[in-house]
Parts: structure tokens; sequence; C-alpha cells
């Protein structure tokens, strides 16, 4: 087994792919949720993840020296684009993953398990605003909504943040999330272990081991039964459900387990990514102020940067509204408006107050930017 995607006898299905999918990417930089292999669209969501992965597939291939000629930079150019002016905008998103993703030792499940904190499954959208996983958020896929805290919402997603190189599989928040993971999500069965995507997910089969109609108890991968055995369905625990074999992607995560042990590091770590942070959490030195992410809080010591989807100006001041000044908002490589405050020097209580025009005119709000003390949760 190679340890890469590249080398000698590769298969032309990756190329093919990355073909496909530079034919079917729309031209605000993102692809369709999902689609038939003509590019008409099957659901009508967006999601940040499938705009993010072709740009990974690029890049890996990029590393080997296997693209052979396939050109690739408009395509990232255009992915890049359209992840910076939708979803949460900063040249230092890496250093805020903790305050947007993970909750501290006060938190129930941190007690239970005594642990300093842990990632979280999915945060709500005020995270972006106020840096604290906090409120409820629904679960779709059960027949009635448990209302679980975002607290209580735990998945296994976080061990993207070690295969990608943006964390230590030492980090502290690695290994405790892991123990709250296997506490929740983990059953034994006589095949082996099995794992849940997150509690209380509803895509798999029922209880009574009847199909997914849209409500479900959720399993990973789906295939595997790991309750106790049902005769008249065939299911038993540690074999298949019945579901859709094989499921391309949990038989793809076996193999690149496999080479990640064989290789002694994640098999999909991109090399550019682990060169610039080595799995360390960078320092946070600038916060992005954005339309979608509204930031009402700045950590002393931190610059700050608005950023608008359009060109514009920007009228800010400090303290309601002193020594106000306006700025033409100036165009970056991604697409995005910015102007650059240097608020390093203020000191906690201060505020930045800003409002903005763009398009028809000026928004008709004032937005204010706090400056606090800088925390480890900030760090």
């Amino acid at each position: 087994m190679s340890d890469a995607p590249g080398g000698p006898g590769l298969s032309p299905t990756w190329r093919n792919t990355l073909r496909y999918l530079l034919a079917t990417q729309h031209a605000e930089g993102h692809w369709s949720q999902n689609q038939w292999l003509g590019d008409k669209p099957y659901w009508e969501g967006l999601q940040l993840d499938e705009t993010a992965f072709p740009v990974l597939l690029a890049v890996a291939l990029d590393e080997r020296d296997a693209l052979e000629g396939v050109e690739v930079r408009d395509m990232i150019r255009r992915a890049l684009s359209y992840l910076a002016r939708q979803g949460p905008v900063s040249q230092q998103g890496n250093a805020r993953l903790e305050s947007w993703t993970s909750v501290g030792e006060d938190a129930p499940l941190a007690r239970l398990y005594g642990v300093p904190g842990y990632y979280v499954c999915v945060a709500p959208e005020q995270t972006l605003i106020a840096a604290r996983p906090e409120g409820v958020l629904p679960i779709r896929n059960l027949q009635k909504d448990p209302s679980l805290p975002v607290g209580a919402q735990v998945g296994v997603d976080f061990l993207q943040l070690v295969r990608f190189g943006l964390r230590r599989a030492d980090d502290p928040l690695i290994p405790a999330t892991v123990k709250v993971v296997d506490a929740l999500l983990k059953t034994d069965t006589p095949s082996g272990p099995v794992w849940h995507r997150y509690n209380e997910d509803g895509y798999g089969e029922h209880d009574d081991g009847s199909a997914f109609d849209g409500t479900g108890r959720g399993m990973l991968p789906e295939q595997v039964w790991d309750a106790a055995p049902i005769r008249t369905r065939g299911l038993a625990p540690g074999r298949p459900t019945g579901a859709a074999m094989p499921l391309v992607w949990a038989h793809a995560e076996f193999l690149k387990l496999a080479a990640s042990r064989r290789l002694q590091r994640p098999f999909d770590r991109p090399a550019s990514v682990w060169e610039r942070y080595h799995g360390e959490r960078p320092a946070l030195t600038r916060v992005i102020w954005a339309e979608q992410a509204a930031v009402n809080e700045l950590p002393e010591g931190c610059a700050l940067t608005v950023a608008l989807r359009e060109p514009g100006t920007l009228r800010w001041g400090l303290d309601v509204w002193q020594d106000v000044r306006e700025q033409d908002m100036v165009a970056n490589p991604l697409g995005l408006h910015v102007v650059d405050i240097d608020s390093r020097r203020l000191q906690a209580g201060r505020r930045i107050n800003l409002t903005y025009r763009s398009g028809t005119g000026w928004v008709g709000r004032d937005f204010c930017v706090q400056v606090v003390p800088r925390t480890q949760r900030s760090d």
C-alpha cells in the first residue's frame, strides 16, 4: 500500500473525479449538496464541507505530483472565496476552534466523566458572535426532538482536527473528548466495537429493525446492528443491518485507518497544514467581524478586521461614537472587502462602534464590539 493517492500505478479515478468536480462547480464557487451524475441537484441545501473537500482532493494530488496537468487554481480560488464569504471568516480560524466548538470543565458531561472539557458535535450560529457554544439545537432525524443543549451533543467529527494536522493527538481536549465519546457512543458487539456518529442520532434503522424513513436511531457505519437480535428481521449484534452495501465512504475510512497505522501518521493529513501548524493551537491575534458573523467581543491585544461581501464604506468610532472615521473597504484576493482596525492597544472595557454602507446604502443599524480580558478559551 503506498502512502498517498499518487505514485506509480495510480488509478486515473482520482484525476477523473477531480475533473468531474471542476466541471460541476457552480459559478459562485460551491457544489450542490448532492446531485445526479449530470449535475442536476437532488437536494437544494448547501454545505460548506462539500465546498472544502474538492480543495483537499486537489491539494492531496498536487502534494504528490499527481495532477498531471489538471488546472486547479481557478477552482480552488473560487471555492475558497465562497467559504470565506459564507463561513466563519478568519485568517485565524484555527485559533478560535476551541471557543467556537468546545465546552469547559463546568459542562455537565465534563464533570460526569472528569475531563477538562470536550468538543461538541455542532454549535449554533450565535456561537460565531459570542464565541460560546450554548443553547439548544434540534435533531431533525428523530421522531421526537430530545431538545438537547449544545453541551450534551457529542460526536466523532472532532477527530478530523487531528487528521488534518490542526491539533495533536495529545492535545488535552482530544483524549478528553475520546473519553466522553466512548462513554456515550461506543457499543461492544461480537464483531468488535462500533460507534454512533453522535448521541441521539436518528439516521439509521428504528428500534424494531424497520428501515430508516426520515427518522431512525443512528449507527456508524449505518450498516451495523448494535442492539439485541431481532430474528424475524435477520438482525444480530455486530452483523449487517441490510442498509446500502457497500457504503463507500465507510469502507474508505477503514482503508485510510489501515494506511494511517502503517504510516504512523494520519494518511490524509495535508502536508501544507502540518507544516504550518504542527498540530499546535496558534495564538489569537486577529478577530474577523463579518456580515454573517457579527462578533461582539474582542480579546485584549487582538486586531479587528471588518469584512464585507461587497464594496462599501466602513464608519467606526470608539466608546459610543467618539473619534469617528470613515474608510473605504479594500478588496482582498478571496473576494471580500476589508478594513483593518488596529485595536491591539485597547484595554478591556473599551468599545468599538461600527456601521457600514454597501450596495444600496447604509445598513441602517449600529454594531458594537467590546474589548474583553483575554482568557484561556480565547487563546
